[in-house]
């Protein structure tokens, strides 16, 4: 990131090693099906989301939660806009059964900047796709206690804000937290990955 210093003098970088993230509730049947998960990818502005809510002053993630300052990011790695591609995986995967339920966007207002309006945003680009969506914000005791951790119930169909954090500038935390089958805030669980 740069950011100007409050002197008024030249730019400084400033590097923080956190990554927003919205985690996905893969138990429900309606974001179970790779598809709809690749379309709500798609489907969210990360360039936009950089200017507009941040000023640019952070950088889009490609695709990883693992930041750009951490050992084990993978720089070739991307993450494209294109809500014409995600609106036609969409129709695919209902045209296979896949359900169209309701989704709730769970926010944790003020736990970082502008992060209530980017689980707006965020809500927009789920109802551009054609989901009813809602928001539920939380204080920090409901998220942790009611959402954040497993085990993740079945019909909950919700997208949670997070933000990972590698301060020790290793991936290996923030990987086994978040993708291993014990990791507690992993949404999957496939042992043989």
């Amino acid at each position: 990131l740069s950011a100007d210093d409050d002197a008024g003098d030249s730019p400084r970088d400033v590097v923080i090693p956190e990554g927003v993230y919205f985690r996905i509730d893969t138990a429900c049947p309606a974001l179970a099906d790779i598809r709809v998960r690749r379309a709500i990818n798609l489907a969210i502005d990360r360039e936009t989301i950089v200017n507009a809510l941040f000023g640019g002053l952070a950088v889009p993630a490609n695709g990883q939660i693992i930041t750009p300052s951490t050992f084990g990011h993978n720089s070739e790695l991307e993450a494209t806009y294109d809500l014409a591609e995600a609106k036609a995986l969409i129709e695919e995967a209902v045209a296979d059964g896949v359900p169209m339920s309701s989704l709730t966007v769970v926010s944790r207002p003020n736990m970082f900047p502008r992060a209530d309006e980017l689980a707006q945003v965020v809500m927009q680009s789920l109802t551009d796709l054609g989901y009813d969506v809602s928001l539920k914000p939380l204080d920090t005791d409901a998220w942790v206690d009611e959402i954040l951790l497993k085990p993740i119930p079945e019909d909950r169909c919700a997208l949670i804000e997070g933000a990972a954090g590698a301060e020790l500038g290793d991936a290996y935390p923030v990987l086994r937290t978040y993708y291993s089958s014990e990791g507690a805030l992993a949404p999957l669980s496939d042992p043989t990955f």
